[in-house]
């Protein structure tokens, strides 16, 4: 009845099922590919204020530590540290990046300081180079982003996250062709035309129509012929 929760019981299936089919579409916007680039933009915007001494409020691009660590510990990156550095909490610079952060009390860190605590990982050159209102620099890092997850999922059989990263790669495509018509194009409007474009994306399944666990929605249910059937999230008793 609630088709957010179809990725959820996707992941809390038992190993025992090897068969089911799908028979409705995933929204990418759902996704938690959008929330990384979401938490992205929202790091990238941030700034820290401060007051000088004449008492006027001074502006400076800074990161916050909370969305440091809303983005370095979303799940795609954890994915990726366990593909790179194989849980060694010693050489992995995310983990140390963030103890560090923990243990000095820092509450806003500059570029420099965040790259400096990479030690060259392109993860935190991608997240952490300040794009300063620069379309081009943000398709930029987006790309740079997709290619290094896509290497990662690569190896991982029937990776949902393959398909989110396919279709959101045919985004960027088709926003980096509006880039080229509109030179004056900001970031806000940016964020707002890619909101809409992954708002419209779907991802389709193809499956086995005859396999024993069948996944629909409330509208593919309409002709249900089925001995058992499962409805979750409802809540009329």
């Amino acid at each position: 009845a609630n088709e957010q929760l179809l990725e959820p019981m996707l992941n809390s299936l038992d190993t025992s099922v090897d068969s089911f089919n799908i028979t409705m579409g995933l929204s990418l916007k759902q996704s938690l590919l959008t929330t990384l680039v979401n938490a992205l933009f929202e790091l990238q915007s941030n700034v820290a204020e401060f007051q000088n001494k004449k008492g006027d409020t001074v502006k400076i691009p800074k990161f916050s530590h909370r969305h440091v660590h809303k983005v370095l510990n979303h799940p795609f990156v954890r994915r990726y540290e366990l593909i790179k550095y194989e849980l060694d909490q010693e050489t992995n610079p995310i983990r140390k990046a963030l103890r560090h952060i923990t243990k000095n009390n820092l509450v806003y860190l500059s570029e420099n300081e965040m790259l400096e605590l990479g030690e060259g990982d392109p993860i935190f050159s991608m997240f952490f180079t300040r794009w300063n209102s620069d379309v081009n620099k943000a398709l930029k890092n987006l790309y740079d982003l997709i290619d290094v997850l896509r290497s990662v999922y690569k190896t991982a059989p029937d990776a949902i996250e393959i398909e989110y990263l396919y279709l959101f790669l045919t985004i960027l495509n088709r926003i980096e062709r509006i880039v080229m018509k509109h030179n004056d194009l900001d970031i806000k409007n940016f964020r707002h035309f890619l909101n809409e474009l992954i708002r419209e994306e779907r991802i389709p399944f193809s499956g086995e129509p005859v396999a024993d666990l069948q996944m629909m929605s409330m509208l593919e249910t309409r002709c249900l012929d089925f001995d058992h059937v499962i409805i979750t999230s409802l809540n009329e008793g």
